[in-house]
């Protein structure tokens, strides 16, 4: 988006975010539905809503939401607010265009390895260890002077938000439902 400010102007630019967004929503309109067809779809859906504000009580989905909380907040605060500072700080658009993008960049190449790091580590630990690196990243911000330096805070998010998704998620999926709990 920092190219496209720097040709056609700022404003127009967002027409770029714009486009990937429609991009995402026809890839989504072209997935398989794998729901099944069964005439208990209803009752089964009915049965899914009741549960929500069960799961809501239990401490392992209220610690899922306030990391998730942690984790799309440092994202959403480096890509609206890092970018004015790079171009206060004397960076051109494009510049600072490039270094948000390695938000994305180090997240996806973070996320490749979370495998072969849970098999070493608990998913515990790495989810806080991909926190700890999303905040320290933000924390760092008002020292990253320079180019070169400019690169760290977004970089150090992106682990965080490379690591701690996809091991949230995990969590989530491997924490018993209400209706298999006991008490």
């Amino acid at each position: 988006i920092g190219v496209a400010a720097q040709l056609v102007g700022v404003r127009t630019s967002f027409l770029v975010v714009a486009c990937y967004g429609v991009f995402y929503f026809l890839l989504a309109l072209m997935l398989v539905e794998t729901r099944s067809t069964s005439e208990n779809d209803a009752s089964s859906m009915t049965s899914r809503t009741r549960d929500a504000p069960l799961l809501l009580r239990r401490p392992a989905i209220q610690a899922a939401m306030l990391l998730s909380f942690a984790r799309v907040w440092a994202a959403a605060v480096l890509v609206t607010f890092y970018p004015l500072l790079l171009i206060e700080r004397g960076l051109s658009k494009a510049l600072a265009g490039s270094v948000i993008s390695t938000n994305a960049l180090v997240g996806v190449a973070a996320t490749l390895f979370v495998p072969r790091l849970s098999r070493r580590f608990s998913k515990e630990i790495l989810t806080a260890i991909g926190l700890f690196a999303g905040a320290s990243g933000l924390a760092i911000i008002p020292f990253a002077d320079g180019i070169v330096a400019s690169y760290l805070p977004p970089a150090l998010v992106g682990i965080g938000e490379g690591l701690s998704l996809p091991l949230l998620i995990c969590l989530l999926y491997k924490s018993p439902s209400p209706r298999d709990q006991r008490g």
